[in-house]
């Protein structure tokens, strides 16, 4: 469901076990059960000039994957949030899903790009780039 900044207060006073005044605007937000290992699906890219790295994180469980794909790290952050011991090694199962599930996000979004086509070479009319300009984005 779409969330608002009027929704942090109920989740902060829902956390801390306090209830929340009748007269407040928002509700909480919803809160996986992080040892269920479902919840929302959050992705993320880091690209670099020297390395590139997309990251996706489940309920307790996320998973680390190198440019290529030919490395894959997977993390248990229920037990350790500071991803210091990898456990594709002891979590096959999981590792599996986790998997499956980035690589069919990375499709989609390879199919969605090749769909749309590919911004990097597309051209800036001058009326757009008169409009960045004025909201502040580009700068000569």
């Amino acid at each position: 469901r779409p969330v608002s900044l009027v929704d942090i207060a109920p989740t902060l006073l829902r956390l801390a076990g306090r209830s929340q005044d009748p007269r407040m605007q928002g509700r909480p937000l919803p809160w996986p059960d992080q040892d269920s290992g479902e919840g929302p699906l959050v992705y993320s890219e880091v690209g670099t000039p020297l390395a590139h790295m997309d990251a996706l994180r489940m309920g307790r469980w996320k998973l680390i994957v190198s440019a290529r794909g030919t490395r894959r790290e997977l993390f248990d952050l229920s037990a350790d949030p500071g991803e210091t011991a990898e456990a594709s090694a002891t979590q096959a199962k999981a590792l599996e899903v986790m998997s499956l599930r980035r690589d069919s996000l990375r499709g989609g979004m390879e199919a969605l790009r090749s769909a749309l086509g590919d911004a990097d070479g597309a051209e800036v009319t001058e009326a757009t780039r008169a409009a960045l300009e004025a909201l502040g984005y580009v700068d000569d």
